[in-house]
């Protein structure tokens, strides 16, 4: 069934995309900008430091993977990330841009049920308010000068500027009460995080405040949009919640095969699958135990959407399982199963990856 974790936000989050931000290699003047949602590395990360115990690191010996399941358990899984915005649950949708509502996801792989159209989903996702937007933030470059009596201390260096665009959650236009980052897990984290509370998140000092949740976006999926059912046969559209990492080198060909082998497994038959997305490079991030750079993989960007013909498909399985070569126990290639409506809509397709 699955248990949850989440993040209440009470502040602008700085997710930094990839890319140097020192200004020794950046210039006179650097400038970050957030992504919309967290990777899953960001917000395990979090979650390890507070759980290590002090001056323990998890072995260099291990993959990036496992230094975080030594942490969370060698039999968990996390599925998301998920934004909660009051009673409304969002989605990245990184290729837009946007963050996109359930029910606007379920409508999305609806409509696309003969192929996508990128002008009928502008004009879905056009229909209402958006949730997230950036603000800029301009600070100035500074070094520490520790004194003869070893007390440090900031001064300014001169002719050095930062900018930083931060993801806010908040909106004039919306009422917005509450805020939250949620993941699934297959295994509960309640009784080692019971002692944590405020957590270092969103970069810059930035904190959020951690709550265990009973509620999971499984049991939404189940009630909502599976008919509570556990197998299904039919057309299922799969939308991309988290990034989708397979290592470097792979040709288009190969991964859409990779991702329908993985699709399969959870289901007596499989035919027609069809992608319609983007891929890019993308780092997992700095690893504490070898101090050094995760490596950087080919990865399916949120937003992506497959649709496919599926015999007898456990959708819970499906859920759990995810896609992608690396990760996926951690979050990464997270999936929303989506049975598609029987209301057809005849649409002009271009399916594949776009770079």
């Amino acid at each position: 069934m699955g248990t949850g974790i989440r993040f209440r936000i009470i502040e602008p989050m700085m997710f930094r995309k990839s890319g140097e931000f020192d200004l020794s290699s950046r210039g006179f003047h650097s400038s970050a900008r957030s992504m919309l949602m967290p990777t899953p590395s960001t917000i395990l990360g979090a979650i390890s430091t507070v759980l290590m115990k002090e001056n323990e690191a998890p072995s260099a010996n291990a993959s990036w993977v496992d230094e975080y399941l030594d942490i969370l358990g060698a039999d968990n899984v996390l599925r998301g990330p998920y934004l909660i915005v009051g009673r409304e649950s969002f989605v990245e949708d990184r290729i837009d841009n946007i963050l996109l509502e359930l029910k606007e996801v379920k409508e999305l792989c609806d409509v696309c049920k003969g192929g996508f159209n990128k002008e009928w989903k502008e004009e879905l996702t056009g229909k209402r308010l958006r949730i997230g937007s950036f603000n800029e933030r301009v600070g100035i470059g500074l070094m520490t000068r520790v004194s003869d009596d070893n007390k440090s201390t900031k001064i300014t260096k001169e002719g050095l500027l930062y900018s930083a665009f931060f993801v806010d959650y908040s909106s004039k236009d919306m009422s917005v009460t509450s805020v939250y980052l949620h993941m699934d897990t297959k295994v509960s984290l309640c009784d080692k995080l019971r002692d944590f509370r405020i957590m270092r998140l969103g970069g810059e000092g930035r904190i959020a405040l951690l709550e265990p949740s009973t509620e999971t976006m499984i049991e939404r999926l189940r009630k909502e949009f599976w008919g509570n059912m556990n197998n299904f046969t039919g057309k299922l559209a799969l939308f991309l919640v988290s990034p989708a990492l397979f290592r470097s080198g792979r040709e288009i060909s190969e991964l859409k095969k990779e991702i329908e082998c993985q699709v399969a497994g959870s289901c007596k038959g499989l035919r027609e699958m069809r992608i319609y997305g983007k891929i890019t490079l993308l780092g997992a991030g700095y690893s504490l135990s070898k101090r050094g750079r995760k490596p950087i993989y080919i990865a399916a960007e949120p937003g992506t959407l497959i649709l496919t013909d599926v015999t007898d498909c456990n959708l819970e399985t499906l859920y759990w399982n995810g896609i992608g070569e690396v990760g996926r126990e951690i979050g990464y290639g997270s999936l929303l199963p989506i049975p598609i409506n029987n209301e057809k809509r005849a649409l002009e397709a271009t399916e594949g990856f776009a770079d």
